[in-house]
C-alpha cells in the first residue's frame, strides 16, 4: 500500500489489515499503528459479536441499516485507546489528546449543526456508497460517527462510573450486551435494549446522554469531564494564521500541494476550489508547503492569495481572500482539588 495510511475489515475471528509500506520508523507511526490493530481487534467482539441487530445475519441483497453505527465504529475508536493504555503502550494523557482530537474534528466542522450521530449512521451507505456524487454542501452537512460516537462512548462511561460511585463503567455495559444478547439470545441487540442496557448498569435516566445521539443539541462536555477531575476548554477563539478554507498536503516527489478538502462556505469554496486540484502556484512562485506555511503565517487580514491549480489538462488562477478562523481548542486538563470520587474515577479509568 504506498498511501499512507491503514486499512482493515474485521472478522469473525481474525482481521484483514493493510498498511502503508512508507517508513515504519517514522514520528507516531508505532502509535497509529498500535491503534489501528487494537480498533480491528476490537470489533471481534464489538460489532462481531456485540452488535446491532440490523448487522447480523446479513440480507446481502440490500443495504442493512442502523442507527447505532456511532456504537458499533465510535465505540470502537473509544475502546482503542483505553486498550493501549491498560496494556501500557500508550500514557494516559496521550488518551486524552487523542479523544481530543475526536472532539476536535467532530466539533469544529459544520457537520455537527446539522446531522446527528442516528442519521450519520443510516446514512454511511450514501457516503460510502456513492461519495463521488455528493456535492461540497452535502459534505459539509454531515459527521463522521467515528468521532462523535467516540466522544459520546467517553462520556458515558464517565457518567457510569460517577453515578454508581465507580462501582461500573461502560466495561460492564460491553460485557451485559454480551452475555444477553450474543451468547443468551444469539442476536443483535435493538436501539431500545442498548439504551435499557446502558439504564439498567447505570441506575438511573440517561435521556440527556443520548438525546446526543438523537439531535445536533450542545454537548455539555465540562460536566462530564468533570466526573473524572478534569476540565476541557469550550472557548471559542480565533486562530493566530490567517485561512483561506481549504486543507492541503504535499502531493508526489516534487513537493507540490494537493487540495485534500474544501470548506462550504469559505474563501476557497467561493472560489471554486475542489478536492483533488494541484496547487501548481501561489502569487506566481512555484507552489510547496513551506511556501504555502509561510504566507499564511505572514499574511494580514485583508490580504489575498494568487493560486494557480490544475485540475486534470486544466489550468486556471483564482483569487481567494485570506480570513480570521475560529476554533474550540477542547483541551482537556486536570481540575484543581478534585475529590476524593473524581480522582478515583480517573485513576481506575486511565493509568499514567
Amino acid at each position: 500500500m504506498n498511501s499512507r495510511g491503514f486499512g482493515g475489515i474485521e472478522h469473525l475471528n481474525s482481521a484483514s489489515l493493510i498498511v502503508f509500506n512508507g517508513n515504519l520508523l517514522a514520528p507516531n507511526f508505532k502509535e497509529n499503528f498500535y491503534s489501528f490493530v487494537a480498533h480491528e481487534y476490537f470489533h471481534t467482539y464489538n460489532v462481531k459479536r456485540i452488535r446491532p441487530i440490523a448487522l447480523g445475519p446479513f440480507d446481502y441483497s440490500k443495504e442493512n441499516y442502523t442507527n447505532l453505527l456511532w456504537v458499533s465504529e465510535g465505540f470502537t475508536d473509544y475502546y482503542e485507546y483505553l486498550i493501549l493504555n491498560r496494556a501500557g503502550l500508550m500514557s494516559g494523557q496521550h488518551v486524552l489528546e487523542a479523544y481530543t482530537e475526536h472532539i476536535k474534528s467532530y466539533e469544529n466542522t459544520p457537520g455537527h449543526l446539522y446531522q446527528t450521530a442516528n442519521v450519520a449512521s443510516r446514512g454511511i451507505w450514501a457516503q460510502r456508497g456513492k461519495p463521488s456524487e455528493r456535492t461540497p454542501e452535502e459534505v459539509a452537512k454531515t459527521i463522521s460517527v467515528y468521532e462523535k460516537g467516540c466522544a459520546l462512548g467517553m462520556l458515558l462511561d464517565l457518567k457510569i462510573r460517577h453515578e454508581t460511585r465507580n462501582a461500573r463503567s461502560l466495561d460492564d455495559v460491553m460485557r451485559a450486551l454480551y452475555k444477553d444478547y450474543f451468547q443468551t439470545k444469539n442476536r443483535g441487540f435493538t436501539d431500545a435494549e442498548f439504551k435499557q442496557e446502558c439504564e439498567r448498569i447505570a441506575g438511573v435516566p440517561l435521556n440527556e446522554l443520548f438525546s446526543y445521539a438523537s439531535t445536533v443539541k450542545l454537548v455539555n462536555y465540562p460536566k462530564y469531564l468533570a466526573y473524572a477531575g478534569l476540565a476541557i476548554d469550550t472557548t471559542l477563539r480565533a486562530m493566530p494564521v490567517l485561512y483561506m478554507g481549504a486543507r492541503v498536503q504535499k502531493s508526489g516527489a516534487d513537493g507540490g500541494l494537493l487540495i485534500s478538502d474544501v470548506i462550504w462556505q469559505s474563501s476557497a469554496f467561493d472560489a471554486g476550489l475542489l478536492k483533488g486540484d494541484k496547487i501548481t502556484a501561489i502569487n506566481g512562485f512555484k507552489a510547496n508547503k513551506q511556501l504555502y506555511d509561510k504566507m499564511l503565517e505572514n499574511a494580514h487580514l485583508g490580504n489575498k492569495l494568487q493560486i494557480s491549480i490544475l485540475r486534470g489538462t486544466e489550468e486556471k488562477t483564482v483569487t481567494i481572500s485570506l480570513s480570521v478562523h475560529h476554533e474550540k481548542s477542547f483541551n482537556i486538563t486536570a481540575l484543581p482539588n478534585p475529590t476524593a470520587l473524581q480522582t478515583a474515577i480517573y485513576t481506575s479509568w486511565l493509568k499514567k
